[in-house]
């Protein structure tokens, strides 16, 4: 809540499609979303007091998108690359965001599970 409350609303652009890890191994579908430094401080601010909740920090780097999927099996690696190379620099849409939500996934045999621990309105 003290870093959130910092932040007002603001808005995130979607532009490109794009696949974790590559589009031989496919695993999640995404759109990318467009550098924007409120985000980016937030994660900084975000990521620096992780550690006092009991976390390790993320070191991987930041790579802002909006996950559309899982990918559990894909046969058409090749169409998959067309159509990865056809959008990934289209501009799909704005979107103002007001809330910042903090998930718990449960991971199951049938798919992962997300619950809702925290919301925060901006």
């Amino acid at each position: 809540d003290q870093i959130v409350n910092k932040y007002e609303t603001f808005e995130l652009g979607y532009t490109g499609l794009g696949v974790f890890p590559n589009t031989r191994r496919p695993r999640v579908l995404w759109f990318g979303i467009n550098k924007n430094d409120v985000l980016q401080s937030l994660y900084k601010d975000i990521n620096n007091q992780i550690d006092t909740l009991g976390f390790k920090q993320d070191n991987r780097g930041f790579k802002p998108h909006i996950t559309i999927g899982r990918i559990n099996f894909f046969r058409n690696t090749k169409l998959l690359h067309v159509k990865i190379s056809q959008y990934k620099d289209f501009f799909f849409q704005n979107q103002l965001i007001n809330e910042i939500m903090l998930y718990k996934s449960i991971l199951k045999p049938t798919g992962a599970e997300y619950k809702i621990v925290q919301k925060h309105q901006f």
